[in-house]
């Protein structure tokens, strides 16, 4: 007597509780008389799961644009390392945890040439298991058969690549202060051994234009698109791949070609991605013995599945009044990559809606004080956006700004317009009995007699009547080739034992 048994991975996904780190950094600019804003763009580049618990590092590149002794504007670039960990009783050494860092705030204290960095890292964390059950046995044991199924972690990557792009300038660039690019992908595509992402990147080139008025901070904002190809061994097309890109900040590069008018861009364009695969197994979920008395071990397993990425965009248009201090605005001199913060997202069926901050710095001139003013401007904003019927919940959401404009009305009202791109990622739980051991006991007194009659009640089916008179159930429709199961009334049974002892 034994049983055959069989082992079926899956995994456990969830999100992981925002963990806020604190980077400060010493902003060495001697000639600089005015700081107008200081930018900061945070990024994780390692991470270490143990017991409970997991380690991270990575930068924050801080952009400083500046008005120096001549009232000339100028920009300044620095990076400040941070590592920290995050607590998780979830988490094991065998844990994949993917995870954003974003900026919250960024503080200039002037007195101490000190910036203060609040940066958030947040993501999600997948843990596999396995499950050890029964799904046979030999010529005494009788399985009531059935399959069970769960995504399986194939495997968790990263890959980078770099995207080169040459951008025509027509404006006469006296200085560059700052170019800046974003990943946002649009479509992640399954195929045999490999899968295809696509998407977008967002470039802006913050410069001063040479000019008899001089010192007006042009902005120029475009897009170049990418794909790539990614080796994934095992992938099929009916695979689920999970991805994530951005931009190394640490590798981004970018020179300005005055001879031939062009700015030259090296892109690092990181992508971090899982795969996985649907994989159903039998499973026993009965089981009795043709001689023995038997004890069945039940057990529950929990196991979550990767729901498809979904990616939107929206426009966003926002205003808000300047403080009433502050001096009016007569000239915009310029204004700082706006940043975004999700302070909500709830997903309801086929709609998902998100709110927030979104924060930038202004810079302008008033005519009045002969100045330049800074001013830290946040617009309040509530989307929704809608999906294509996702069914779970939401362990990723990663906003972004893209294309903005700051415009100014008035002398007080201040109007941001731009785009919004959002990508979500998230899963959905289920839970499946599995059988996980048998305990053989005392043998079944032996038959002595040559018929047995099974007085059947109406609903009974065939695996209740083989268990309750222990023979095989085809053995039960062999004899009785005329029977109708499930029972549609009460009706006997006559069931001939092969050899009496």
């Amino acid at each position: 007597m034994s049983v055959e048994k069989t082992k079926l991975d899956f995994f456990s996904k969830r999100k992981i509780d925002e963990e806020q780190v604190l980077v400060e950094s010493i902003l060495n600019v001697p000639d600089a008389q005015k700081i107008l804003w200081v930018e900061a763009t945070a990024q994780v580049e390692t991470v270490d799961a143990m017991t409970k618990e997991a380690s991270f590092s990575g930068q924050v590149f801080l952009n400083a644009v500046y008005l120096d002794e001549n009232k000339k504007i100028r920009a300044t670039e620095i990076a400040s390392p941070f590592l920290n960990k995050l607590m998780s009783a979830g988490i094991t050494p065998d844990s994949r945890l993917q995870l954003v860092a974003n900026t919250l705030s960024c503080e200039y204290d002037e007195s101490k040439s000190k910036v203060q960095c609040v940066v958030s890292v947040s993501g999600d964390v997948v843990t596999p298991q396995s499950a050890e059950f029964v799904c046979g046995g030999d010529e005494s044991v009788c399985v009531k058969p059935d399959d069970v199924s769960a995504q399986g972690l194939i495997k968790q990557d990263s890959v980078l690549f770099t995207q080169e792009i040459t951008y025509p300038i027509t404006d006469k660039m006296e200085n560059i202060l700052r170019v800046s690019s974003k990943a946002c992908l649009k479509e992640v595509v399954a195929g045999e051994n490999m899968f295809t992402v696509s998407g977008d990147i967002f470039t802006v080139i913050k410069y001063i234009e040479e000019s008899e008025e001089g010192g007006k901070i042009q902005t120029l904002n475009f897009t170049e698109p990418f794909r790539r190809e990614i080796e994934a061994s095992g992938l099929t097309e009916d695979g689920i791949v999970e991805a994530f890109a951005c931009v190394r900040q640490d590798a981004y590069k970018y020179e300005l070609d005055k001879e031939a008018n062009r700015v030259l861009i090296e892109v690092p364009i990181f992508v971090a991605y899982r795969i996985y695969e649907m994989v159903a197994l039998p499973r026993a979920v009965d089981v009795f013995c043709l001689t023995n008395n038997l004890a069945t071990t039940t057990a529950s397993i929990e196991k979550s599945n990767a729901e498809t990425t979904e990616f939107f965009e929206t426009k966003f248009e926002g205003s808000v009044q300047l403080d009433t201090a502050a001096p009016r605005i007569d000239k915009i001199m310029g204004f700082s990559n706006p940043n975004l913060v999700i302070t909500g997202a709830e997903v309801d069926g086929e709609k998902i809606y998100l709110e927030g901050i979104v924060a930038f710095d202004l810079a302008y001139f008033n005519d009045e004080l002969a100045d330049v003013i800074t001013v830290r401007q946040e617009i309040p904003f509530k989307i929704s956006l809608k999906t294509e019927g996702f069914a779970g919940e939401a362990t990723n959401i990663v906003a972004q700004i893209v294309d903005a404009d700051v415009v100014s009305r008035r002398g007080r009202e201040v109007l941001l317009d731009c785009k919004i791109k959002v990508q979500m990622g998230g899963k959905t739980d289920d839970v499946d009995a599995i059988i996980s051991d048998v305990q053989f006991g005392e043998t079944l007194p032996e038959k002595t007699h040559a018929i047995e009659i099974y007085f059947g009640k109406k609903g009974d089916d065939l695996w209740q009547i083989a268990k309750e008179l222990k023979v095989q159930p085809e053995i039960i429709t062999a004899q009785n080739p005329d029977l109708i199961l499930p029972l549609e009334q009460s009706e006997n049974i006559v069931i001939y034992n092969a050899k009496i002892r």
